[in-house]
């Protein structure tokens, strides 16, 4: 689960900085934005100009294809997990668990509509970017969350000893550095709107 989970934050962090450069050297200077519906037509024309159509097609289906994979995984594992913190909460044992974190169960529907309905009046309002920036608002306070929630869990006595983190171990330093970055970035923001 640690190689899993490793593997898949550097992958991320190679997209993300490598969608940062690609933006820097293709955009910068040419007076195109990625601020509108149209931000990745604008990224993929350049890079297209430059290395031909197939890789703009690519880089278009690889993009397509990472948005499709967000919506679908966060649909399914906000929902899941989200009915089984209901499930915990009323105290149903892990042996009962199948039918209320299933879904068809009734925390597991409510969450799918907490996460569709709320979004549409961005879409038909024509602010997609207004969505993107609130997702990842969203995001921004949820990963500080996950990073302390996994230090506190990964140190407990409630995880066997050989699976525990060491109090200095290579998790809990890119865990414990997680949270300051974020709680630095969040603070500035904060004094920036004021």
């Amino acid at each position: 689960m640690r190689l899993d989970a490793g593997l898949g934050y550097v992958v991320t962090a190679i997209f993300g900085m490598s969608v940062m450069v690609i933006g820097a050297e293709l955009l910068f200077g040419t007076g195109r934005s990625i601020g509108d519906e149209e931000g990745l037509v604008n990224l993929a024309g350049p890079l297209g100009e430059r290395f031909g159509s197939v890789v703009r097609w690519v880089f278009l289906a690889g993009l397509w294809a990472i948005s499709f994979a967000s919506v679908i995984g966060v649909w399914n594992g906000m929902s899941y997990l989200f009915a089984d913190i209901v499930r915990t909460l009323r105290g149903i044992p892990e042996e009962e668990a199948g039918p209320h974190i299933s879904e068809k169960s009734p925390a597991y529907r409510s969450f799918l509509v907490l996460l569709t309905f709320p979004t549409i009046p961005l879409i038909v309002l024509g602010q997609p970017v207004a969505l993107v920036l609130i997702w990842t608002a969203m995001g921004a306070v949820f990963l500080p969350f996950l990073s302390i929630t996994l230090m506190w869990l990964l140190n407990s006595s409630r995880v066997e000893r050989s699976y525990r983190n060491r109090l200095v171990s290579a998790s809990n330093i890119v865990l414990g550095i997680s949270v300051v970055i974020f709680l630095v970035l969040g603070i500035q923001t904060i004094v920036g709107l004021l």
